[in-house]
């Protein structure tokens, strides 16, 4: 029971923020700030928790049931942050953190695999972001920052 509880973002976000903050050594910047979670520097880290169905790319406040999502607001969340940590929860305790530029998030909304919705599924996800080991490199995501 406690394990599956963990497999829903709701009650694996505080969690998989501290949890994040370590791991990479960034700042959370608690739910005074609309539409990013933490930083790196000037880098703004937007973090999202993957279940089994997916992720949404939205600011927390469209998330919900009845709450829509415009194109303009999907484009406002994405734009406004330069990273993205997304944290799979759906196979927990085990968890795996995969760090997204917001040129990678950008292309995979261009190449259809993000819905009018700002659902993105947790398949499409691992296609687009993960290379072929499975492994993400925070040193190069944090480059590829620096060039944007």
């Amino acid at each position: 029971m406690v394990i599956s509880h963990f497999r829903d973002g709701r009650a694996s976000s505080g969690l998989v923020e501290m949890w994040a903050e370590q791991l990479y050594g960034i700042r959370r910047m608690g739910s005074d700030y609309p539409g990013f979670d933490a930083m790196d520097g000037t880098r703004r880290i937007f973090i999202r928790c993957v279940t089994e169905r997916g992720v949404y790319l939205q600011r927390s406040i469209n998330i919900g049931g009845g709450r829509t999502m415009s194109k303009e607001q999907l484009d406002l969340a994405v734009n406004e942050v330069d990273i993205f940590i997304f944290a799979d929860i759906a196979e927990f305790p085990m968890v795996k953190f995969i760090p997204a530029t917001r040129k990678q998030v950008i292309d995979m909304i261009k190449r259809g695999y993000v819905t009018k919705n700002g659902l993105v599924t947790r398949a499409d996800l691992n296609r687009c972001l993960l290379p072929r080991g499975g492994l993400v490199d925070w040193g190069a995501v944090l480059e590829m920052t620096k060039a944007a």
